[in-house]
């Protein structure tokens, strides 16, 4: 018997992590349709019509076809494509026409299918993603956040170097427009006052730098909490940032957190109105649990594939079932 059960992934063309999905929504007789917005013309299809009767969606992508009756849940995994600068170019223009119309067109599938569970909303996944948000509202639910300055203004920058060592990192993606990727960075105080002229250009997020024992990467979905110690520390390579060597498997453990911190971490992601998110957290020589960001489309893949651990198929069965298999910390035990 075919299962009725389908689901709608929402992204960018090249996501390895839908790929995995899509496979485990197959093994759990669920049909899968990845929509890409960036794919090449006569590839993905969305069609709304409204007027006589109810208004109707219909999205179809290589011979699969769903219309709103059939989705039952939806992953949203749009990340912002990289912008360059405005060109002349009739061609660029024509493509950031074409963008932004899709843009608008693919914004209308969440009014469109209220009826199906989403993973997360595109508003709160685009709200929850600032990094600002976050950290206040980290603070306000108990989390200690590092101490942050957000400004182009130096002068406004130049006292929390009086508190010890200072980072810089960056308060959109992490990547410039070559796709290289920008670490957490030390900043010495000389580099600083070298480049505070250049500061006015855009703000700048710097953090007072914090003490670690370990760090940790909590992926949430639903009330399922998957928690992995990340041994940072035990390479300089990876002392400031681990995703500077982030495919050292040893570096890697599956962990309980303490009922507490899993009960702040469920808080956090209500009051964000999030899902689905991946936590980053330092945990200190003391004991004491820092907050650093929560990105709401974080990649999963890589840890699954070091150790694994079964996240796919935690997110493959609440997209499912509306439930996770609960293989990590239940987080409806915790209040």
């Amino acid at each position: 018997m075919t299962s009725t059960k389908a689901c709608l992934i929402v992204g960018q063309d090249g996501d390895v992590h839908v790929d995995a999905l899509l496979r485990e929504l197959k093994a759990r007789d669920v049909r899968g349709l990845f929509f890409a917005s960036d794919a090449d013309p006569g590839v993905c299809f969305v069609s709304y019509a409204f007027g006589a009767g109810a208004p109707q969606l219909t999205v179809r992508r290589e011979g699969v076809t769903l219309r709103a009756a059939d989705i039952d849940s939806v992953l949203w995994r749009v990340k912002g494509p990289l912008q360059g600068l405005p060109s002349a170019d009739p061609d660029a223009a024509d493509e950031d026409f074409r963008y932004r119309e899709w843009a608008k067109a693919v914004a209308g599938l969440e009014s469109a299918l209220p009826q199906a569970t989403w993973v997360n909303r595109p508003g709160p996944h685009g709200l929850a993603g600032n990094k600002l948000l976050q950290l206040r509202t980290a603070g306000e639910l108990g989390f200690r956040v590092p101490p942050t300055v957000v400004s182009n203004d130096a002068s406004e920058i130049e006292p929390l170097f009086e508190t010890g060592a200072v980072i810089y990192k960056t308060l959109s993606t992490p990547f410039h427009s070559d796709n290289k990727l920008i670490l957490t960075t030390v900043v010495a105080k000389e580099d600083f006052d070298a480049r505070r002229e250049h500061l006015s250009a855009a703000p700048c997020l710097f953090q007072g730098l914090v003490a670690k024992a370990y760090e940790l990467r909590v992926t949430v979905i639903g009330r399922s909490i998957v928690a992995m110690r990340i041994d940072s520390q035990s390479a300089e390579a990876t002392k400031v940032d681990w995703r500077a060597d982030q495919l050292r498997a040893e570096m890697y453990t599956l962990v309980v957190l303490p009922s507490a911190i899993n009960a702040q971490i469920m808080k956090l992601m209500e009051r964000l109105g999030l899902v689905y998110g991946a936590i980053d957290l330092i945990v200190t020589p003391e004991g004491e649990y820092v907050f650093l960001e929560v990105n709401p489309g974080g990649q999963w893949l890589w840890l699954e594939e070091l150790t694994g651990t079964p996240i796919t198929a935690e997110i493959a069965a609440f997209l499912a079932t509306g439930q996770p298999m609960r293989f990590g910390c239940d987080g409806a035990s915790v209040k």
